[in-house]
């Protein structure tokens, strides 16, 4: 992670920035397609389930504690001990069908399967079941987007990702 992001994800915690963290999961899950990194794919991960409670009223209250938490485990760059706050957070006070964590990794992985990447291997990347980012994806008209591309235009897209 360049250092201008790194500022920016920083900022967005301390500030319980939820489009801010919506943005960085975004810009982290385009990352990880390109390069499959397995932090950067924990950061899009984090950033989404931050974004999520700080969007919620009743979660946003009860974050100071998560918030001072996470900013301690970014500096020393320990994105598993972070992953295991939001968890051990979202035990205490959420209330999201399975878990935040579970959402996020669905979310991430089918991110990944509409940008290109095999099911099997944004399943392995997210942490997700296949079956999950199977669902979620029908769910979505990402797929309907995709396919209305033509050849030619994913083939430049492909060129301009990657130069």
């Amino acid at each position: 992670m360049d250092a201008e992001t790194e500022k920016k994800l920083i900022k967005a915690i301390q500030e319980k920035d939820a489009f801010g963290m919506r943005e960085l999961s975004r810009i982290f899950s385009d990352d990880a397609v390109i390069g499959q990194d397995r932090d950067v794919i924990k950061l899009a991960i984090i950033t989404y389930a931050f974004n999520k409670i700080f969007s919620k009223v009743h979660l946003r209250k009860e974050s100071d504690r998560l918030v001072s938490e996470a900013l301690d485990l970014a500096e020393r760059g320990d994105f598993d001990g972070i992953l295991k706050a939001i968890k051990n957070f979202d035990d205490k006070y959420g209330y999201f069908h399975g878990t935040l964590i579970g959402k996020s990794r669905t979310k991430i992985g089918s991110r990944l399967y509409s940008a290109g990447l095999s099911l099997s291997k944004s399943a392995e990347l997210s942490g997700a079941s296949l079956s999950d980012i199977l669902e979620y994806s029908g769910e979505t008209k990402a797929s309907e987007i995709a396919s209305a591309r033509t050849v030619a235009d994913r083939l430049e897209n492909a060129r301009r990702v990657l130069k």
